[in-house]
C-alpha cells in the first residue's frame, strides 16, 4: 500500500502531508475497496464498502439477496 503513496509523491501530484494518513483517508479506501471488488470478486467486506457509497438507500435485507445472489451465480 505504501507503494501508492511513494509514487504519488514520485509523480509529483498534489498531496497533503498534514491531516489523516493517506491510507485512512475516505476516498482512498473507497478506491482501493473498487480495485480489490474487481481483482477479488468474492471479497465481500470490499462489496460491502463500496455498495452503498454514495448512500443509494439500500436496506439490509436487499443486499441479503445481493450476496445470495452472487454466491449462487459463483458456483455455477
Amino acid at each position: 500500500m505504501r507503494e501508492f503513496e511513494e509514487r504519488i509523491i514520485t509523480l509529483g501530484l498534489p498531496y497533503s502531508f498534514g491531516g489523516p494518513r493517506f491510507y485512512e483517508r475516505l476516498e482512498i479506501r473507497d478506491a482501493l475497496a473498487y480495485l480489490r471488488c474487481v481483482a477479488q470478486p468474492a471479497d465481500d467486506l470490499a462489496f460491502e464498502r463500496i455498495v452503498n457509497t454514495p448512500k443509494a438507500g439500500l436496506g439490509e435485507s436487499t443486499l441479503q439477496i445481493v450476496h445470495e445472489y452472487a454466491r449462487r451465480a459463483r458456483f455455477r
